[in-house]
């Protein structure tokens, strides 16, 4: 049986979401999310990917990205091939860390990113672990408050469709907030 064929192509917005193998943890420990984020980031410039939203769970992880040059299969290849190097390194464990490959799926319409964005910031609100998205540090969503910058999430795409610039977190964040 072979591989399904990857929606790619150059300049495309992706939703992209892993999970576990066997849907078992992928992040044991808080410096796993670090490590991750920081392969994230390297992985991203490297690969000319632009980063709009993630939120990182214990079993799966959700990327929001921008390809511009229709990189995405190099860009997830090096990501979670060497955050599995990592992983398994630390943990000291052999075998598969991420089960299936990645899905992903193409955000063909750029008013769909804000609904995208505010899916992935509520993962942990979803899952149970808060009540506030902000209160969990493992997603991109304090960058869009400003309150941790985070250098590489481009988050301006789903903030732009909040101007008002002086209003446009507020707005954002009841956005994320409302039922």
């Amino acid at each position: 049986m072979g591989w399904n064929i990857r929606n790619r192509g150059e300049e495309l917005y992706h939703h992209v979401y892993a999970w576990g193998n066997n849907r078992h943890a992928i992040f044991k420990d808080p410096s796993h999310y670090r490590q991750y984020l920081s392969f994230l980031e390297s992985r991203a410039r490297e690969e000319n990917i632009d980063v709009i939203a993630y939120a990182l769970m214990e079993w799966h992880v959700h990327l929001f990205i921008y390809d511009c040059n229709n990189n995405i299969a190099d860009f997830m290849m090096s990501l979670h091939g060497d955050y599995a190097q990592y992983f398994n390194r630390d943990s000291q464990q052999i075998g598969h860390v991420f089960g299936k490959r990645y899905n992903n799926k193409i955000v063909a319409n750029t008013v769909y990113c804000g609904w995208l964005s505010r899916y992935i910031h509520r993962q942990a609100v979803e899952a149970g672990l808060t009540d506030d998205p902000a209160s969990y540090p493992w997603t991109s969503y304090n960058c869009y408050l400003g309150s941790e910058p985070q250098g590489f999430v481009k988050y301006d795409i789903v903030l732009d469709d909040f101007n008002p610039k002086p209003d446009r977190i507020a707005r954002y964040k009841d956005f994320v907030m409302g039922d």
